[in-house]
């Protein structure tokens, strides 16, 4: 698509509440997501929990915003769902005064967009792109929430202490970069702590998975590891529990933690396993009961993880962009690099070199139709 043809990036400028001072910078921050478009791997809606948590951080940090005679003007870019847009997107938003970009929310994304943000010199926050090789870019790229390398290990550990697995099925599918990933890490672990491991490969596109299931009940597999998006696990699960298999199954943070489709494909209460999330609404420390309660109040309605990373990404950024003594890319960047640690609504994260933090990993129950809170582990 030609840029003439892109969405209009829709102009958002926050003014800080009660300015006692004058402001003396103003800074402009890039939002880029899929807006307009619902992801066809996952069920939620559009960019909107990740706007809404991003704009509520804005507003909570209102009155240090003030204090630091600093206002923030945000650009919201807009890139559906087709990866030549994200390209086309970026191009034309890197051209802005914007000193970063806060958004690609899908690792996919984010790795298409990298190579032009590192380019043109533009830090990206990412609140939730997991990708493992996010971290080989020596600079400008800087998730907030921990990797599928962490997560694989933490679901082998799972696999073993918690389901006592000696043996597990892994379906993937081939030609998704964050399952792919998510599976590689995983079997990592698995033989390290001496658990034996058989994946079958599969499309994102696919619907009948019988060969699979075939060769699911020739073998004594003690659990299933299914490392896609939150649809696709729904139908290849579905289709194992019809045939029969009564195995449990293991997913990460591509399952969404709330469960409202997955659950409607699968339509199997007697489905369990575990998954990974960075957040979950039942999480009791401070932060997080208060921004439920927030959140809650200001749109009707539970937030997801999703609101609550981009949340404490766009914190985390403000932050940032408040102690940053030239409000440059360059100058901001110098300022991310420089960060170790950052209290959110989803825990403490321990960063090293702008890499994705280390930080609370929450463990999540399926039963009884719906995720449950299980664990948190770190």
């Amino acid at each position: 698509m030609t840029a003439p043809n892109l969405k209009k990036a829709i102009i958002f400028l926050f003014f800080c509440s009660n300015v006692e001072s004058k402001v003396s910078n103003t800074v402009e921050i890039a939002l880029a997501s899929n807006f307009s478009s619902p992801s066809s791997s996952n069920a939620n809606p559009y960019g909107n929990y990740f706007l809404d948590g991003a704009m509520m951080a804005l507003e909570a940090n209102s009155k240090v915003l003030s204090l630091s005679k600093i206002e923030i003007k945000i650009k919201k870019y807009d890139y559906g769902i087709d990866d030549v847009q994200v390209k086309s997107v970026t191009d034309e938003l890197v051209m802005t005064d914007a000193i970063a970009v806060l958004g690609y929310n899908y690792s996919s994304h984010a790795l298409i967009a990298a190579p032009t943000l590192i380019a043109k010199k533009m830090p990206l926050i990412t609140p939730s792109a997991t990708a493992t090789r996010l971290n080989e870019f020596d600079s400008y790229i800087h998730p907030t929430c921990f990797n599928n390398n962490l997560m694989g290990k933490e679901l082998a550990n799972l696999s073993l202490n918690t389901l006592k697995a000696k043996k597990v099925a892994i379906i993937v599918a081939a030609d998704c970069s964050y399952c792919v990933d998510l599976s590689t890490s995983f079997t990592k672990r698995a033989k390290e702590l001496e658990i034996d491991t058989k994946v079958f490969e599969i499309l994102e596109s696919e619907v009948l998975f019988d060969n699979v299931i075939v060769s699911l009940k020739k073998e004594p597999f003690d659990a299933i590891l299914v490392p896609n998006h939150e649809l696709t696990s729904a139908k290849i699960i579905s289709s194992i529990t019809k045939s029969g298999i009564t195995l449990p199954f293991l997913g990460g943070d591509g399952w969404g933690n709330e469960g409202k489709e997955f659950f409607k494909i699968i339509n199997d209460k007697a489905v369990k396993g575990y998954s990974i999330t960075h957040w979950h609404q039942d999480d009791t420390s401070d932060n997080s009961t208060k921004f439920v309660k927030s959140y809650l109040k200001r749109f009707n309605k539970i937030p997801n993880d999703t609101a609550a990373l981009a949340y404490d990404a766009m914190s985390f950024l403000i932050k940032a962009i408040i102690k940053s003594k030239v409000h440059t890319r360059i100058g901001l960047e110098r300022t991310l690099k420089e960060q170790t640690d950052f209290n959110g609504v989803t825990g403490k994260m321990s960063f090293m070199n702008g890499k994705s933090p280390k930080k609370d990993i929450v463990i999540l129950k399926a039963e009884s139709g719906s995720f449950n809170y299980f664990s948190k582990s770190r």
